[in-house]
């Protein structure tokens, strides 16, 4: 099969799923928003959001995932031409510090969440400060560390 028809097509898989991701998390940070704004008045809601964040884990798991397939792909269709510049490394910095701050952070707090909805629901609202700020902080966090990788990627300085 003809390379000039493969690495375009491999671009495009791999700009889907960045975008997958990105807004993931972002609807992710704003279903979080909702979900602090319901908990002290409607518990029943806000379990019914805190259901429907839960099912973004996968979402974002499948786009890392062919982000990592189709990087690697053009990485070999190329030769690694990109990997010898500085942008793409700092790029790649970035695209582990995302992965990172998801598997630490994020796990950490959705678990805890998850449990303490598991023991009493209405134990939440008497720990909302506990999750309000940390979870804030990571999706603003991933949003940047988006952000700067696009940059990295629209500019691809030496």
């Amino acid at each position: 099969m003809n390379t000039s028809f493969l690495y375009p097509t491999f671009l495009i898989l791999h700009l889907a799923a960045l975008a997958v991701m990105a807004g993931s998390t972002l609807i992710n940070y704003l279903g979080y928003r909702t979900l602090w704004r319901l908990v002290p008045d409607n518990s029943v809601k806000a379990e019914g959001v805190l259901l429907f964040l839960t099912k973004f884990g996968r979402v974002i798991g499948i786009g890392a995932a062919t982000l990592i397939v189709s990087g690697i792909v053009m990485m070999a269709l190329t030769k690694g031409v990109y990997g010898e510049q500085l942008w793409f490394r700092i790029k790649f910095a970035i695209v582990v510090l995302l992965v990172g701050n998801a598997i630490v952070f994020r796990r950490r707090i959705a678990l805890k969440l998850q449990r303490l909805v598991e023991k009493d629901a209405s134990a939440l609202t008497g720990n909302l400060s506990e999750f309000k700020t940390p979870t804030r902080n990571f999706h603003l966090l991933q949003l940047l560390l988006f952000l700067t990788i696009i940059f990295l990627s629209v500019f691809k300085f030496n």
